[in-house]
């Protein structure tokens, strides 16, 4: 299990230093995988990104507490993205482009400890998949 006070130290630190991370965030996974970026023709403003980034943070904040929504949400929210062409390993794949952000936005800052407990978190939400689902992102 992720230490909590870690994950919720890194959110804090991060968006203490530069508010919103939305546009980091999507500009890393538009670089990473520039086929998603259509799929967001209608987003002028940026809103459905910044909501779908809160979405992502409130289920990182619940996989590291009470773990009492994170494995419904994520679940659903997989089977939509494919919906829209998103293939689930690539809807997985955008936590650890959280991660690799949040760590590009501390720099030196960035600890073994943040290191260690990112990847811990992150092995806990890829094992929230079904085994039907593991499958197909694999």
């Amino acid at each position: 299990m992720a230490d909590a006070d870690i994950i919720l130290a890194t959110l804090d630190e991060v968006t203490g230093r530069i508010g919103d991370p939305t546009p980091q965030v999507y500009e890393r996974l538009f670089a990473e995988h520039p086929d998603l970026e259509p799929l967001f023709f209608m987003d002028s403003d940026g809103g459905v990104r910044g909501s779908m980034l809160q979405q992502c943070f409130e289920c990182i904040i619940d996989a590291v507490g009470d773990k009492t929504l994170a494995k419904t949400i994520l679940t659903s929210e997989c089977d939509r993205h494919q919906g829209y062409d998103v293939p689930a390993d690539t809807f997985w794949m955008f936590f650890t482009t959280i991660r690799d952000t949040f760590r590009d936005l501390l720099g030196t800052e960035w600890s073994a400890s943040m290191e260690r407990e990112w990847e811990g978190l992150l092995s806990e939400l890829r094992a929230t998949r079904t085994p039907e689902r593991a499958t197909q992102a694999a």
